[in-house]
């Protein structure tokens, strides 16, 4: 996308309507709300009130989600609308158990997935197919199946990070969970990753 791009969005503008009233909702702490109300119980994750699903069975599908994007995965962040979504953390740490990411994992999977786009490895990363390029309030990947979550270490991810790495010594890998998309698997809870070198994709070209 070019600077002058709007964010890509797999949402109609009902759909625009719904997720904002979601984040609000998240955002106020009225969790039982947002689920019942806006995402429906039985499609949002349970446990995590900002993460969910917009499956074909959902019953808002068609309506708030175009059809040919299929079955979606929705992350929110209720981090409130004047905070700097672009702060990176770890930047003065000499601990090697941590790294540099962005305080934002929204922005911070936005950017890496442009990134890796850019240096054609984006084939190791879930894609992500819209996000909210103002604050950074939400954004959305396909679902993968075969979930494998991070416990300290997930050995189906080791392949994946190796390619990644071998690539370019300058990727940062993190987080390790792993699925499947496209009958390949990926990586998926990327945004705590990083690019130690120059970027390719500023941060503006990603903002609206």
């Amino acid at each position: 996308m070019s600077e002058s791009e709007r964010s890509p969005s797999i949402f109609t503008d009902a759909g625009e309507e719904w997720i904002t009233e979601l984040v609000e909702t998240l955002r106020d702490g009225e969790y039982k709300t947002a689920r019942k109300e806006y995402a429906t119980d039985d499609s949002w994750r349970f446990g995590n009130p900002r993460a969910g699903r917009v499956p074909q069975e959902h019953p808002e599908f068609g309506r708030i989600v175009r059809e040919d994007a299929g079955p979606q995965y929705v992350i929110t962040s209720t981090h409130g609308k004047d905070r700097d979504f672009t702060a990176v953390e770890g930047e003065h740490t000499s601990d090697p158990r941590f790294t540099r990411c962005y305080s934002i994992e929204n922005f911070g999977k936005v950017r890496i997935y442009c990134e890796a786009k850019a240096r054609d490895v984006d084939h190791l990363f879930v894609p992500i197919t819209g996000w909210d390029g103002e604050n950074f309030s939400w954004i959305t990947m396909p679902e993968a199946s075969d979930v494998t979550r991070s416990d300290g270490g997930t050995p189906q991810a080791e392949p994946l990070k190796e390619a990644l790495t071998q690539s370019d010594p300058n990727w940062i890998p993190h987080d390790e969970e792993v699925g499947v998309y496209n009958g390949r698997k990926v990586l998926l809870d990327y945004g705590m990753f990083w690019y130690d070198g120059p970027w390719m994709i500023p941060e503006s070209q990603i903002m609206d």
